[in-house]
């Protein structure tokens, strides 16, 4: 008789143990994920206003110093990262996409007038086009962040 409150307290110790190893690991497990999440979703988001940045470091380089612009686009890694983990976010990244090619056009058109004549390009000069646009990429990049922030706030 008093071998079995000694055996059923070493099962309660052993399971409380385990039990408690198992809630811990779970925990962290989860913890680490949602860090994971949030790292990623931190790299997607810079990459995209890193890609603003080149367009407009692109713009001046090739409208301005009539030079050319070989960087790689910062898009491309965004790219990368939404078709691996936040397929969610395609239509935002695709309405960032359509005004960088409108903007890709304003900045080769005028980069191709600079190398033409530079003389009327400097006394013709009309740079409301790209402001206008580059003003609207910055709201797409804007929204796209808004939704990021959104799925972050969902863990």
């Amino acid at each position: 008789m008093d071998i079995i409150p000694v055996i059923v307290g070493g099962l309660l110790a052993v399971g409380g143990g385990l039990s408690s190893q198992l809630v811990i690991h779970w925990l962290s497990v989860r913890r680490e994920k949602s860090k994971l999440k949030r790292e990623r979703i931190e790299q997607f988001v810079e990459s995209v206003f890193d890609h603003s940045e080149w367009v407009l470091e692109r713009y001046q380089t090739m409208v301005f110093r009539a030079d050319r612009y070989d960087h790689p686009d910062p898009l491309n890694r965004a790219k990368m990262l939404r078709s691996l983990y936040f397929p969610s976010l395609s239509k935002e990244l695709s309405a960032v996409q359509q005004e960088t090619t409108k903007l890709t056009k304003i900045t080769n058109d005028l980069h191709l007038a600079h190398l033409a004549d530079r003389k009327s390009f400097i006394q013709d000069f009309e740079g409301e086009s790209f402001v206008n646009s580059y003003e609207t990429l910055r709201r797409k990049e804007e929204e796209l962040a808004s939704k990021a922030r959104k799925i972050l706030d969902k863990n």
